[in-house]
């Protein structure tokens, strides 16, 4: 009806739900949820998790002492530095010096049949090692 505004807010309710929808998903589909677990009686200050290093291969003959465990889990369109960064500041809280990937994958996470799409979600697996043969200064 002309004037009283409900034909107005019915031509507006069909395109805030999709509006709401896509919002929701942009936002849910960034997440990142990382967990560190300091192994027993390890015990070192914070480092800068800038200076963290990420190894997909075993580190370099420089000794190193594993002090804990880090995962790491993605959704679908969380990009793979943002998965990496998350797991260096855990893992800087801790006082690790680098990461050493363990398993890194994409699992199934589940299929839109109206939209023809797979999502994957990330999982990141490492251990968290402190250097020990670095100068005391």
């Amino acid at each position: 009806m002309p004037g009283t505004g409900e034909g107005d807010r019915k031509g507006f309710e069909p395109m805030r739900i999709p509006i709401i929808f896509l919002f929701l998903l942009v936002i849910l589909s960034s997440c990142v949820s990382t967990n560190v677990v300091k192994y027993p009686n390890i015990n070192y200050p914070p480092t800068d998790y800038r200076n963290i290093v990420v190894y997909h291969n075993f580190p370099p003959t420089t000794k190193y002492e594993a002090i804990g465990e880090v995962v790491s889990e993605g959704a679908p369109a969380a990009k793979w530095n943002k998965v990496y960064d998350k797991m260096k500041k855990e893992a800087a809280v801790i006082g690790g010096d680098a990461i050493v990937i363990q398993q890194k994958e994409e699992q199934f996470s589940m299929i839109n049949v109206n939209a023809g799409t797979v999502l994957y979600k990330k999982n990141v697996v490492g251990i968290v090692i402190k250097f020990t043969n670095q100068d005391s200064g």
